[in-house]
């Protein structure tokens, strides 16, 4: 940044404040550190040096943001005893495996924590599956390796949970994908093609954030919202995704939620999807 004070452009609102604004006002307060954050940091962490020793720091703490689908590390800081700063980074596979190591206890939430994962990732895992083992049929042990590396997960147990989580032989040592992935369907997919169901799948991991979205595009209050509305969802949405997650037909999504043909959506019947959708994959998988 260039010193003195400029307009913010960008968000066309406020203004950013140079080197020079922000070490003048460390100094007059005694200050070494500006600590600041509401800003994704690929690394989680990012110093600006103002000189004289002073810096402003941004500290992004959500991993994976948004909900778990973006690239970015999550972080923290700490100060250290000469004044220095520590950098902690973290991922969003390091606070699942965290808490499924803190839930092994409760064998129903840890499985269930597992098949919602699964749930989530079913066609990167469906295509990876598909390059390791075309013909459909592999090992235990290898599909336990492409559970780990798909999921981010080495610290699960995979060939432990295995006759849990997927039918096996007889002999217990194969396993065929198509079945393993057929247990993970849902009513909400069906008659759907695979790019529709790819961005039911990114609204599913990503519910929070359009439910948000969607209140303040519901702009009367009715808790209904309409295709434009619904679009205008969308894109927000995709701006923050990456591009082999964005969606990219909101129109043929919106139909296949409007299934009645109203030409809205009430927002109350898409959280119940949502909570559809999460509880259909794991009583499918759990019935195993």
């Amino acid at each position: 940044l260039d010193d003195g004070i400029s307009f913010n452009s960008i968000r066309s609102v406020g203004c950013f404040f140079g080197p020079n604004i922000t070490r003048d006002f460390l100094t007059r307060h005694s200050s070494k550190y500006l600590v600041r954050g509401h800003q994704p940091i690929p690394g989680g962490t990012q110093e600006l040096d103002c000189g004289d020793g002073k810096s402003v720091v941004t500290v992004f703490s959500q991993p994976n943001y948004p909900n778990g689908v973006g690239n970015n590390l999550g972080a923290f800081i700490r100060l250290t005893k000469d004044g220095g700063l520590e950098t902690v980074q973290f991922s969003r596979q390091t606070e699942i495996a965290t808490n499924l190591v803190c839930s092994q206890d409760d064998d129903e939430h840890y499985m269930d924590t597992l098949r919602s994962l699964i749930c989530r990732h079913k066609n990167k895992l469906e295509k990876l599956f598909q390059e390791e083992a075309p013909s459909g049929k592999m090992s235990t042990s290898h599909w336990a390796s492409v559970m780990s590396s798909a999921l981010e997960l080495p610290q699960v147990p995979w060939m432990v949970l295995c006759a849990d989580l997927t039918p096996v032989s007889e002999d217990g040592n194969e396993i065929n994908w198509n079945d393993f992935l057929q247990l993970y369907e849902s009513s909400i997919f069906d008659a759907a093609s695979t790019e529709d169901n790819v961005s039911m799948e990114v609204l599913h991991a990503n519910q929070d954030m359009i439910m948000t979205t969607f209140k303040f595009l519901d702009r009367d209050g009715n808790g209904t919202i309409d295709k434009d509305d619904f679009k205008a969802g969308i894109t927000l949405l995709n701006k923050r995704l990456r591009k082999d997650r964005q969606m990219k037909d909101p129109d043929a999504l919106f139909d296949q939620l409007d299934r009645e043909g109203h030409g809205e959506i009430g927002l109350s019947e898409l959280r119940e999807m949502f909570e559809l959708m999460s509880s259909q994959g794991n009583k499918a998988a759990a019935a195993n």
